[in-house]
């Protein structure tokens, strides 16, 4: 048997015999893209180093495990989610019958496929369509999986062949601009869609401003600036031109939703230096706090979440690792380092349980009379939080954005490393070792730092 490392000083690098190979854990949702010689799925992958020597080994190791960790997010982009899968089994299942009947059946069947996955019964839902208010989110899903709409990423890697033949290439491989241009691109593209449920026969002018209102808005301590929102609605406005001169949008010409916008930096706002909370004044502020308020305070304090990225919580953004038994909070935010997976406290995991058990039919763990498909749900939050710090006689300094800074404060007094921190709060890591050839650091790791730097007195 081969011998392996018990204490690797690389953590994708383990020695088998006398030389060092590389050894990356497949993520468990993409393994069926792995197949081994038999067919089965891989749960990890392995590529010798060729090298006994581990300095060497560690050179060598470097750019074959970012070629690796690029392969596996190459296959999650391939990914399609269940409410797909199902309904193209639907689709199947109902393609040998014909007429009126059929396309009714289907319907029928995707619409409660979609009912239940947005945890709403059946009966709510017809007593909505007799009285004229059918949920906009089901009736666009159903569109959506049935054809009748076009998800705005259809397009970016694959498009219609005109005989009907083999899809052509989609945007990505066909798009005139540099690999880097053309990734950072992509990556804006992705960061909208996510915010943006909106198919591409909807999308107006309107969605996307609200979008860039929310990559400007500084309620959060985040603002981006303008410079940067340009950056993203250039990479849009080229896949919008790409599709219309192919015939995928017909009025292309007539309908530039990412032309015209308002993007523009606060220059008028001066901001007080910011600060952060002492431990004791974080639990002085959710034990003020009354309701939602209390608990989205709990949950910024032991993730260093930004509000919005809590408000945003759904059922689905709460996830097990089966490997290493560790629960955590899938959050999003306004950059690609902003969407992370985050550990979940032993402090707030019954809160967790309380919510998902206490969530509403669109699944989120809080409600927002702010939020919409693709608004900014936390405005509510932020006014109350707003007025209880002042209350507590708290200055301009201090904001929900200090217990952020106040959790990274704690991971700097425990010693965490840099990259792990980095990784919990979702800052971009700026260096070429950390940064290209680390990659995420594993999600017990990050979970050992949490439990063991977030601590708070009295809590």
């Amino acid at each position: 048997m081969p011998l392996e490392h018990p204490m690797p000083p690389h953590p994708y690098l383990v020695q088998q015999y006398r030389a060092w190979i590389v050894r990356i854990i497949i993520p468990a949702d993409v393994r069926h893209l792995f197949p081994d010689a038999q067919g089965k799925p891989k749960r990890v992958i392995k590529r010798s180093t060729g090298e006994s020597d581990i300095y060497r080994a560690q050179t060598v190791a470097a750019p074959v495990i970012a070629g690796i960790k690029r392969e596996i997010a190459q296959a999650k982009l391939t990914l399609r989610p269940p409410l797909q899968d199902r309904a193209d089994a639907i689709v199947a299942e109902f393609q040998k019958r014909t007429g009126a009947e059929a396309d009714r059946l289907v319907l029928r069947d995707l619409t409660m496929a979609v009912l239940r996955q947005e945890r709403m019964s059946i009966d709510r839902y017809m007593q909505n369509e007799s009285a004229g208010l059918p949920p906009a989110d089901v009736a666009r899903t159903v569109k959506l999986l049935t054809g009748k709409l076009t998800p705005f990423g259809r397009y970016l890697d694959a498009s219609p062949s005109p005989d009907d033949g083999e899809p052509l290439p989609g945007w990505t491989k066909s798009v005139k601009v540099a690999p880097k241009t053309r990734d950072e691109y992509r990556s804006g593209i992705e960061e909208f869609m996510r915010r943006i449920d909106q198919p591409l026969e909807s999308l107006t002018s309107e969605h996307v401003q609200i979008w860039v209102d929310y990559l400007l808005s500084d309620d959060d301590g985040d603002a981006l600036d303008a410079k940067t929102v340009n950056k993203k609605l250039s990479g849009l406005h080229n896949y919008w031109l790409w599709m219309g001169k192919r015939g995928l949008v017909k009025d292309y010409r007539t309908r530039q939703p990412f032309r015209g916008l308002d993007v523009q930096n606060a220059f008028d706002k001066v901001k007080a230096i910011p600060a952060r909370y002492e431990p004791q004044d974080v639990v002085r502020l959710w034990q003020a706090a009354e309701g939602d308020l209390a608990e989205v305070i709990r949950i910024g304090a032991y993730t260093g979440a930004r509000r919005e990225s809590i408000l945003r919580l759904r059922i689905p953004d709460i996830k097990y690792d089966p490997q290493t038994n560790v629960r955590f909070m899938h959050m999003t935010g306004k950059t690609e380092a902003g969407d992370r997976d985050v550990p979940l406290h032993s402090a707030i995991a019954e809160l967790i349980d309380r919510r998902i058990r206490d969530a509403g039919a669109d699944g989120y763990l809080f409600q927002s009379a702010n939020g919409n498909q693709y608004g900014i749900r936390a405005t509510g939050i932020g006014k109350q939080f707003a007025a209880l710090k002042t209350h507590l006689g708290f200055g301009p300094a201090h904001d929900f954005h200090s217990l952020r800074r106040t959790a990274i404060h704690l991971f700097e007094l425990a010693e965490c490393p840099e990259g792990v921190c980095q990784d919990i709060v979702g800052h971009k890591k700026l260096s070429i070792t950390f940064g290209l050839y680390s990659g995420i650091t594993r999600i017990d790791q990050r979970a050992k730092w949490v439990e063991q730097a977030l601590i708070y007195p009295g809590a």
